[in-house]
């Protein structure tokens, strides 16, 4: 008997104290819960209920400001060569570091950011470099359009520049390269950079390909006619491709992006005939005659288009915009021949508005897993905000409901800065790039417009 109510007491202890433990776990529960509809209504990071990844397409807290970072150049230079800049292409370092580069009153800008969104001071003055362009000491303008980052951390730059001892009439094809550290690799052209007239009109450098063997393929317009150019790593001409390592096609209109082609060769994004077209390359140069007809594939897309992916089926997807009575997001997915794909959208297309508002598409980014992100602007007429705007699309061309709100999402900077005498808030996106997290960055510009004056600084989000 009196081992058993010893055994009886036990038992009663031990419910006891499960009790207990449960009593304090349904306790908790509310309070979690609440916090998980928190971070999905409220766009804002965190770990939800149970350890939930958060919503895909809301604002990352871990970057910058509530997942926003905004940067200013400062006026380093004198007041005529210098004014605000703004993002035109942003690349990510294995280490998981940010570069983003842009322009802004003739100088190329270029800031680095460490994972969590502050300036990384190892790289320029305080994260920031804004190099003087190649012809100086004379004033001289540049422009940069596309940055890829080498393997080996040096970052490469391709636009374009104007004046120094060749005057301010013409436009140069211009590249540029950078150590990891920011300073120039004098070992890159002349003192690191490489500029070419190439039409003896405006030329332009809008896209760059780097080979697996370091060899360097840029490509843009010379005159108003599609070019490329392919370098050896240390910026000299290959003479190997086209005439003395140059390529024109009077027949096309200007490079706007690069891809790898088949055989060793490359693929241009042009226009012919003022239609969106792929231009097909051998290695040497020469027009890759198996590549559509004569080496040219062209749609029925009007213009250059704001973006464009190659599918690994050889599809690829344009983003440009169509005017009702407003304008929104237009996507239209190809066959590798030109047509249009009709299981993409609705019958090949897919048109996107944000709340009713005007949009302006500025760049399109392929996942791995097929999904397509569209990225922009959209500004509501009466209201005083233009605000970021992204949208997903699964690769049948239909919104993701994943991500954001029904597969939208935008993104407004007025809570991040409230300078006095404000007037407007106006950002943009213009460049995208994927974290192998599966994190989205976003990058272009935020200007503030006062009652006197205007300032235009890099603006970046982040997005799970």
């Amino acid at each position: 008997m009196k081992n058993q109510s010893r055994v009886d007491v036990r038992t009663a202890v031990e419910m006891t104290r499960l009790v207990v433990i449960a009593a304090v776990l349904i306790m908790m529960l509310p309070a979690a819960g609440a916090q998980g509809a928190l971070d999905e209504v409220g766009g804002r990071g965190g770990v939800t209920l149970a350890g939930k990844a958060p919503r895909q397409g809301i604002l990352d807290d871990g970057f910058g400001q509530g997942g926003l970072v905004s940067t200013t150049f400062p006026s380093n230079v004198p007041p005529t060569l210098r004014q605000d800049a703004e993002v035109a292409a942003v690349a990510l370092q294995p280490d998981g570091k940010i570069v983003a580069g842009g322009s802004g009153s003739g100088l190329i800008d270029l800031a680095r950011y460490n994972a969590d969104g502050t300036l990384d001071a190892g790289f320029g003055l305080g994260g920031l470099v804004s190099p003087a362009a190649p012809g100086a000491p004379e004033p001289t303008f540049s422009q940069l359009n596309a940055l890829l980052v080498q393997p080996d951390g040096r970052i490469l730059t391709a636009g374009s520049v104007r004046g120094g001892s060749r005057g301010l009439r013409t436009v140069d094809f211009s590249l540029s390269r950078f150590n990891p550290d920011g300073s120039p690799d004098l070992g890159f052209g002349n003192v690191g950079s490489v500029r070419m007239d190439l039409s003896g009109a405006d030329d332009s450098a809008a896209a760059l390909l780097l080979q697996p063997d370091g060899r360097i393929v840029a490509a843009g317009g010379a005159g108003g006619s599609l070019a490329l150019a392919r370098y050896e790593p240390d910026g000299s001409l290959d003479p190997n491709f086209g005439t003395g390592g140059v390529v024109t096609l009077a027949a096309a209109g200007g490079a706007t992006a690069l891809f790898v082609g088949p055989g060793g060769g490359c693929l241009a994004a042009a226009t012919f005939g003022g239609r969106f077209a792929l231009v097909g390359f051998t290695p040497d140069g020469s027009l890759d005659a198996a590549f559509g007809m004569d080496g040219i594939v062209v749609t029925d897309f009007e213009g250059p288009g704001d973006g464009v992916v190659l599918q690994a089926d050889g599809r690829f997807v344009v983003l440009g915009a169509i005017q009702h009575k407003k304008s929104d997001f237009l996507l239209t997915r190809f066959n590798p021949d030109g047509s249009v794909d009709p299981f993409f959208g609705n019958h090949g297309s897919v048109e996107t508005d944000f709340d009713d508002g005007e949009d302006s598409p500025g760049a399109l980014l392929l996942q791995p897993d097929g999904n397509i992100v569209a990225a922009g602007s959209t500004y509501k007429p009466g209201h005083t905000e233009r605000s970021f705007a992204l949208a997903r699309f699964t690769p049948k061309g239909k919104l993701d409901p994943k991500f954001g709100k029904s597969g939208r999402t935008t993104t407004g900077f007025s809570p991040f800065k409230k300078p006095s005498q404000l007037v407007q808030f106006a950002a943009g996106a213009q460049a995208l790039a994927l974290q192998p997290d599966g994190r989205l960055v976003a990058a272009g510009f935020l200007i503030l417009t006062r009652e006197v004056g205007q300032d235009r600084s890099f603006a970046l989000a982040r997005y799970f």
